[in-house]
């Protein structure tokens, strides 16, 4: 009986050996994210890698090398990965430049961290033209452009004219003015003016006199000229339906005069033209209606003695950025780095008889949890919390397993790990 117990043993480690001969070492994939490094695309979706491999790291995205001669690779020793000697530190910018006519909200910092944002103001009487919100990119600098403070729209000089409408000046991109004329004068032009980045749009009116004349009759009598001013307001009917957009709260059976409407446009376009009419004078609305068109992105124009100097990226909702969101134009004539990947790095868990009592509905980005319950009868296996991170979820999701086939499962792991 002993001779058989012997041999057994020693049969079972024979084959333990050749089992461990035929399993090659491998590492998992690599992740050094105290040094603010991530693993390059083009290795992500790899979970394992063969004794000998090679995989490269990039800097996260507004993080630069402290060492630029630093080696970038890392190679899988048996089960381990060699140190990576990339070390990369946010990206800073310089204090923004100042602009005339205007100034930064709050008190200006010496330096700026990566994606801090700075707002501009401009002095009363100015108006801001551009983004009135700078960045601080990638490259470490402020981005777009900074604003300018322009004086676009002047108090309009109009001789005989009365504001009936709008704000007193000075006067800020939006603001609008409605005038009338003095008795004995006529409105030459719209009495309805706005104030845009081109100036007041349309042209401010004249007030033209000669409303009221005399003249003498062949035979001595006097004639007067009845009053040529349109005190009469007509109204306006509901302004016209537009495709692809619609008007902002229910529309009115009929308009009053100088009523105004606005208009916007369905998800996916966008609008063209002016977005509120006036209901004029006449009985019509004014100017024409806008149009909304499909929304599409044409490639930037080219500008005389100037080049595009880069391009970003984002990724659409669900959708995970891997690598740099912002390429440059290289000296060689290539943008660079190699562009991003967008990826669903954690897909919605699909988990036959399992019920969320915790986390949000799809879709699911990093630092989204989930948990899950089984339902009755099933028995739920590995945990019931998993994160999503840019290995997707951890731990992996649970399975819900029927009762009686769980204990089988049990059982049968316990005979095989004798």
């Amino acid at each position: 009986m002993g001779f058989k117990l012997q041999y057994l043993c020693a049969a079972a480690f024979f084959l333990c050996l050749m089992k461990a001969v035929n399993i090659k070492a491998q590492c998992t994939q690599p992740s050094f994210e105290s040094r603010n490094a991530i693993l390059s695309s083009s290795h992500l979706s790899t979970q394992s890698f063969p004794d000998g491999s090679s995989v490269t790291f990039e800097c996260e995205v507004g993080h630069k090398p402290v060492n630029s001669r630093a080696s970038k690779s890392v190679t899988c020793q048996g089960t381990q990965w060699t140190n990576l000697e990339l070390d990369c530190t946010m990206m800073k910018c310089e204090a923004p430049p100042a602009i005339e006519n205007g100034q930064l909200e709050g008190e200006p910092l010496d330096s700026y961290d990566y994606s801090q944002v700075v707002s501009y103001r401009c002095n009363k009487g100015f108006s801001l033209i551009g983004k009135p919100e700078l960045h601080c990119s990638e490259d470490g600098t402020f981005k777009p452009d900074p604003p300018k403070c322009l004086d676009v729209c002047p108090k309009p000089e109009i001789p005989h004219a009365i504001r009936i409408g709008g704000k007193s000046p000075s006067y800020e991109l939006g603001n609008f003015i409605m005038y009338k004329c003095e008795n004995g004068y006529k409105l030459k032009g719209e009495d309805y003016i706005r104030c845009s980045e081109k100036g007041w749009r349309p042209e401010p009116p004249q007030c033209i006199g000669g409303a009221i004349l005399k003249y003498f009759g062949g035979r001595g009598e006097t004639f007067q000229e009845a009053d040529t001013r349109d005190d009469t307001m007509r109204k306006c009917e509901a302004p016209p339906a537009i495709e692809n957009g619609q008007l902002e709260g229910e529309p009115l059976d009929s308009y009053d005069y100088s009523q105004v409407v606005s208009y916007r446009c369905n998800k996916g376009f966008s609008l063209t033209g002016s977005p509120t009419l006036r209901c004029s004078q006449d009985g019509t609305f004014k100017p024409d209606p806008p149009k909304c068109l499909a929304a599409k992105c044409q490639a930037p124009p080219i500008i005389e003695n100037g080049q595009i100097e880069s391009v970003s990226y984002k990724c659409n909702s669900g959708f995970f950025l891997i690598g740099s969101s912002q390429l440059y134009l290289s000296e060689d004539g290539f943008f660079k780095p190699d562009p991003p990947k967008c990826l669903d790095v954690c897909p919605t868990p699909e988990i036959p008889h399992a019920i969320r009592i915790g986390g949000k509905s799809p879709p699911y980005e990093l630092g989204n949890f989930l948990e899950y319950k089984c339902e009755d009868g099933y028995t739920m296996e590995e945990e019931g919390y998993i994160l999503c991170t840019l290995k997707g979820w951890i731990p992996k999701p649970p399975q819900c397993i029927a009762g009686y086939l769980y204990f089988e499962k049990r059982i049968e792991r316990q005979r095989s790990s004798f």
